[in-house]
């Protein structure tokens, strides 16, 4: 494995739409016994790991945490592990958890900063539940810029109740004026164990969704920043090296609550509860048939615009994508995706019907 996740459950409050597993206004004494067990897990894992190449810490909001705890987890971080000279190391932050003592810490242990926006129109903040101002965004940008860090990403949603294609595009032109060079791009669902699955909320229609799914492309391609993923978007160079290689199967490892891993074969995710990943609880293990798993490894690659070839088809499964012949042609007919001089890759049709590519290859 020579990709690290690290999940950080600890948040200022609980957004409307996460069902990602988080413990909002969490104090001390848990987050001691959090980090005391996280620090251990490090030492303990490092071993199933080779060289790193990425690692990404989210949440929850890591930046949530004090500054020293944040610099407790990288000094265990770099104490256990071997990272390889250009190891991309990422971080979710909310602006508004940031502060000098933060930046000056995250500045010197990582070298990608992705920040939670989801919207800078306050109207739809308030209904995402979001606090604080993105007007934060500002000073923490500047201050990471002081401190030599520029490698900057923002997510932001799309679809909220009430919201227009307009409404939207304006999003888009305020991501563009910060010149930040990644953008995750999320259409609203509501997740089963989500606050807002639980009201009678009105979304916009599918079209509109679509609308804003495509005013992606015509904003982001002003500044060169182009569609590599469903729902990523970067100016060349400035893709996110850790989600792009786990989409095309590579092998990684989780540590901390709710946090998944894969070794190739296997997948394996800790229990959700902090207690009982305080105590250690046995994780839940995905066990399946080596030729299904090398179906998803298949249909997750193409996700993205970047082609498969055979070649690293065979590295990250074992199989050769020739193996599921009969879907693809199907697929090639329908427009989803195109096979050529050994190459097999999504069109833009295959990213916005990609449920219909992967139910066909995996079932």
């Amino acid at each position: 494995m020579k990709r690290l996740y690290i999940h950080i459950p600890f948040c200022a409050s609980k957004c409307g739409y996460c069902a990602f597993y988080s413990i909002p206004a969490a104090g001390g004494e848990i987050i001691e016994k959090y980090l005391r067990r996280l620090c251990r897990e490090l030492e303990k894992k490092s071993r199933t790991c080779g060289e790193l190449e990425s690692v990404y810490v989210g949440g929850g909001t890591p930046s949530f945490l004090a500054a020293e705890d944040i610099e407790r987890i990288f000094t265990a971080l770099k104490a256990n592990f071997s990272l390889s000279n250009n190891c991309e190391i990422s971080i979710e932050c909310n602006p508004e958890t940031l502060n000098d003592e933060k930046i000056s810490v995250l500045s010197r242990s990582v070298n990608r900063v992705s920040f939670g926006v989801q919207s800078f129109n306050e109207r739809f903040r308030k209904i995402l539940g979001r606090k604080g101002s993105p007007e934060n965004l500002y000073t923490a940008l500047e201050l990471f810029r002081k401190n030599g860090l520029e490698n900057f990403s923002c997510d932001l949603i799309h679809g909220i109740p009430g919201q227009t294609t307009e409404d939207y595009a304006g999003d888009l032109e305020k991501f563009l004026q910060f010149n930040c060079k990644h953008l995750s791009s999320y259409s609203l669902t509501f997740e089963e164990a989500s606050r807002m699955s639980k009201e009678n909320i009105i979304t916009p229609d599918p079209e509109t969704e679509m609308e804003m799914w495509r005013k992606n492309d015509e904003i982001l391609s002003i500044a060169k920043i182009k569609r590599y993923e469903v729902s990523n978007f970067a100016a060349e160079g400035s893709e996110c090296v850790h989600n792009l290689e786990i989409w095309f199967g590579d092998r990684y490892l989780g540590i901390g609550p709710s946090a998944s891993s894969f070794d190739g074969k296997n997948r394996w995710t800790e229990k959700a509860g902090l207690e009982e990943w305080l105590n250690e609880e046995e994780p839940d293990r995905d066990i399946i048939p080596a030729e299904r798993r090398a179906a998803e490894i298949l249909a997750f690659g193409l996700r993205t615009l970047k082609p498969w070839t055979n070649e690293k088809f065979r590295e990250r499964s074992g199989f050769y994508f020739q193996q599921w012949e009969k879907a693809l042609c199907e697929l090639e007919r329908e427009g989803l995706i195109t096979m050529s001089n050994g190459l097999l890759e999504s069109t833009m049709k295959g990213l916005i019907f990609w449920n219909n590519i992967a139910e066909k290859i995996i079932n």
